[in-house]
């Protein structure tokens, strides 16, 4: 039986390789002295509002543990593999980073509720936008739950489903708000894609045939999805 495997696209590869570089970097700098940088370059309101504004782009990779930068990787190259050939390098991108970005407010917006400012960090930033956009875009596909084939559309309410109770019942679940806000800001961004927004202005009124994005090019692929046009 054929199996098909996307390919490790150009952006994702870039991910996965930094996600693992500083993961083994980060381990060997904790073995040697004994601390830690994660969160100096994860998301915390004190540091960001004090000047480390950065944080709002770094705090994806810093993974917490070798079965998260796992799955998260493969989720990156099955995936995110296929969205980013669909889409293109530049769409992809702008993808993720609105959906980091967006995740990040929100989290910044509700953490500062509390009365210390928790540390956000970890890839599902990434990673949980990609899963709902796979879901949205290709809903009849199966995906397996452990060992149990689930559809897409099925597999992603169950994630939001998950990320929604830890935010509202788990301890420190503000963290889980940072993926919900990344979620919404993907969803977001394909709305707003789906109207024809981010495309150049100019004289011409005519429409052209590429203006909106493709999706699938596979003319036997029987579960196109409908998401945009």
């Amino acid at each position: 039986m054929h199996q098909y495997r996307p390919p490790l696209t150009k952006v994702n590869k870039y991910i996965i390789i930094s996600l693992v570089s500083i993961f083994l970097i980060h381990a060997i700098f904790h073995q040697v002295s004994g601390a830690y940088f994660r969160h100096f370059f994860g998301l915390n309101g004190g540091m960001f509002f004090s000047g480390l504004i950065f944080q709002i782009a770094t705090y994806p990779f810093m993974a917490g543990g070798v079965f998260e930068l796992l799955f998260d990787c493969l989720i990156l190259w099955f995936i995110g593999g296929e969205l980013e050939r669909i889409w293109g390098l530049k769409r992809y991108v702008s993808f993720l980073s609105f959906s980091v970005v967006t995740g990040g407010i929100l989290f910044l917006a509700i953490s500062s509720f509390f009365s210390a400012w928790p540390t956000l960090m970890g890839p599902g930033a990434l990673t949980y936008p990609l899963l709902i956009a796979y879901g949205i875009l290709f809903p009849q596909r199966d995906l397996l739950l452990i060992f149990f084939p689930v559809k897409a559309k099925y597999f992603c309410l169950i994630i939001l489903a998950l990320q929604v109770y830890t935010g509202v019942f788990s301890p420190g679940g503000v963290q889980a708000w940072g993926n919900l806000g990344a979620i919404v800001g993907g969803v977001g961004w394909m709305l707003w894609q789906s109207k024809g927004g981010g495309r150049s202005t100019g004289a011409s009124k005519k429409p052209r045939k590429n203006n909106h994005l493709r999706l699938v090019e596979d003319d036997d692929d029987q579960d196109k999805p409908k998401f945009f046009h």
